[in-house]
């Protein structure tokens, strides 16, 4: 094979990668509680509460009725733009004779960032807390389930939903440093995209770490 046929293999998988990016952060630019209040309550969401597109505020806003539907779909969100490349490689043969874990973890992450920056609604959007729940569902169920159930319990003691997301996400690369993989170079994967996701949730709860501090955060009752 000469190097003209070697280059244009790697362009050609650079761009059905790209379209696979692309189309991965498209999923999770969909904005859930933005068309949820917008088609069942008349009004935007990011207009009342605290401002943001979050299940957080939408469950204070609207109640749990419309949060938990809302939460749901970003969940499938997560799933569906995790396992896109497993799809287009079985309908199209897009990723043939490539590793999938690399491009789930790539594509979850364009998700999550298409949640919380979203081109269908100026960018403005949700903490992608939920649609890397759906991720990590696809790529680690036993860390999924492990981060969660620290998020809920740090959810009922403090009563803040947003600590107990951060610290559940900072549980995940933990979890994986501990854990004892049979595929040491997956395991390395999920470290590193653990770690990226931990540093997106501090990023996108900052404010409200800070308001915790300061004792300023809204607790979910009491």
């Amino acid at each position: 094979m000469d190097k003209n046929c070697i280059f244009m293999e790697i362009i050609e998988v650079l761009f059905y990668i790209g379209i696979g990016t692309i189309l991965a952060y498209m999923i999770g630019s969909i904005p859930t509680s933005i068309l949820a209040s917008k088609f069942y309550f008349g009004i935007d969401i990011r207009d009342h509460g605290s401002g943001t597109a979050t299940h957080v505020n939408v469950y204070r806003v609207l109640g749990w009725k419309a949060s938990l539907p809302v939460r749901l779909i970003d969940i499938a969100k997560g799933v569906f733009a995790a396992k896109l490349s497993l799809f287009l490689t079985a309908k199209y043969g897009w990723y043939d004779g490539m590793e999938m874990s690399p491009l789930m973890m790539s594509f979850g992450l364009a998700a999550v960032l298409g949640h919380i920056f979203p081109m269908f609604a100026q960018f403005r959007g949700g903490k992608g807390v939920h649609v890397a729940i759906g991720v990590l569902l696809v790529l680690n169920p036993l860390a999924s389930g492990i981060c969660a159930l620290i998020g809920v319990l740090v959810f009922l003691v403090t009563r803040y939903p947003n600590l107990g997301y951060v610290l559940a996400s900072m549980a995940l690369p933990i979890f994986m440093l501990l854990d004892k993989p049979q595929d040491p170079e997956r395991a390395l994967l999920m470290l590193i995209f653990s770690l990226i996701l931990f540093v997106i949730m501090v990023l996108t709860h900052l404010n409200n770490l800070k308001d915790i501090v300061r004792g300023e955060e809204v607790k979910a009752w009491g």
